[in-house]
């Protein structure tokens, strides 16, 4: 529930309020892929790169064969490589 009331915020830019549901997602199951990716997302829409790259990495863990996690993953990379110093952020 927690999931898909994060993807309805998001999709209303309550960006902090969807993060929030997609963080208690991930808590409660660790291996719940789609949220791990959802909070990803949000993670590096807000800036917060390295979080961002961690949280696709532990997504990708739980679901190995997700193109979707690995296209997140590897934008955030690249995004890394071009702002190295864009992760300044307050941590969670």
């Amino acid at each position: 529930m927690t999931n898909s009331l994060g993807i309805r915020l998001a999709e209303r830019g309550e960006l902090n309020e969807a993060g929030d549901q997609f963080f208690k997602a991930v808590e409660t199951n660790p291996q719940y892929a789609e949220a791990g990716n959802n909070l990803g997302i949000i993670l590096a829409r807000s800036g917060r790169i390295e979080e961002a790259i961690a949280q696709f990495q532990k997504a990708l863990e739980a679901n190995p064969t997700s193109g979707e996690i690995r296209n997140n993953l590897g934008a955030a990379l690249a995004s890394r490589k071009r702002n190295p110093g864009a992760d300044r952020s307050e941590s969670r």
